[in-house]
């Protein structure tokens, strides 16, 4: 007899000796008797499907620093940590995009008379080093903050050129009128085309002098996202991935808000450590990862049957936790 038939059988001899004892002794009441059948779990849903698998490694506000926090307790950020990352999630992805959203290079020192920046020979030497770091880490593109600017175009396009580290921005501009580097670019993601860009805030008043000794004009970054989401969509991209680095939340949100058509956007400036993507309104979701390189953002894009729906398997694993523990209740009162 099979499993089934013997626990069917063990009911069936239960519900018997109860009506063998009421025919004999119909004034005494037997004390009930509970049998606990131990049911095997509910079958596994199947897992989601893969798809073609696209991750973004993301960072900004690095402020500069290379090594871990020193934290007494959990060590976070490091240049090395960082490179593990990337090398394992690369390992696993079918395409991985590594992005930076600004602020990488000058370091922020603090003492009891307010902030004061190294001198520029420590300046210099920390940015050759994360330089070189984000050639090694195969940095798909990075956009110039405004601690980045500082120091110097001369120097920031050498850094970058001999590192072969991307710059980015769509809407700063030199004194003759041109970009003063590239607008976006196209990564073909196995067939996929994804679209990067760029968008740098105009200075702040404390800046503003720095801009014009520098021969920098940062237009307006609303209405250079719009056209670089037409472009790009244009030329094929079927992704778009917004570099923002515009000020803080509410000025990031604003900015996404009048620019429709961006589908993943990496802020700098901020500061702030999203562990989910915020999505604004109907069509951006905002990506970044805290600052000083503490953390590294990683966003896992699985394209089934070539379709850019976004759904978060998040949301799909709740789901089907909550459908799995009602169907285990429902075979139990079975």
């Amino acid at each position: 007899m099979g499993l089934a038939g013997k626990r069917a059988a063990l009911v069936a001899c239960v519900v018997a000796a109860g009506l063998a004892c009421k025919r004999a002794r119909k004034d005494d009441r037997p004390t009930p008797t509970v049998s606990t059948i131990h049911r095997p779990p509910p079958p596994a849903l199947p897992p989601a499907p893969r798809g073609k698998q696209v991750t973004l490694l993301y960072t900004s506000n690095d402020d500069g620093d290379y090594e871990q926090c020193g934290c007494p307790v959990h060590p976070l950020g490091g240049i090395a940590r960082r490179a593990t990352v990337i090398d394992r999630a690369r390992a696993e992805a079918d395409v991985t995009l590594v992005l930076d959203a600004g602020d990488l290079f000058i370091p922020r020192a603090v003492n009891l008379a307010g902030e004061v920046r190294p001198d520029a020979g420590e300046i210099e030497r920390r940015a050759r080093l994360l330089a070189g770091a984000y050639g090694r880490l195969g940095t798909t593109a990075l956009l110039p903050g405004e601690r980045d600017l500082a120091l110097g175009l001369p120097l920031l396009r050498r850094l970058a050129k001999g590192a072969r580290v991307p710059l980015l921005a769509s809407n700063l501009y030199g004194r003759d009128g041109k970009r003063l580097f590239d607008a976006d670019k196209i990564v073909d993601a196995a067939g996929l085309k994804i679209g990067v860009f760029g968008v740098t805030a105009p200075p702040t008043p404390d800046d503003a002098a720095a801009f014009k000794a520098a021969g920098i004009e940062a237009r307006d970054p609303a209405a250079a996202a719009r056209d670089e989401v037409a472009s790009l969509r244009a030329r094929g991209a079927r992704i778009v991935v917004a570099l923002v680095h515009v000020g803080e939340r509410d000025d990031s949100r604003k900015l996404l808000a009048a620019v429709p058509g961006i589908d993943w956007a990496v802020l700098g400036h901020s500061g702030m450590n999203l562990e989910m993507p915020e999505k604004v309104g109907g069509g951006a979701r905002m990506l970044e990862a805290m600052a000083k390189g503490k953390n590294v953002g990683r966003l896992d894009l699985h394209v089934v049957d070539d379709k850019l729906t976004f759904v978060d398997r998040g949301e799909r694993v709740q789901i089907e936790t909550i459908l799995a523990d009602h169907q285990g209740q429902l075979n139990e009162y079975d």
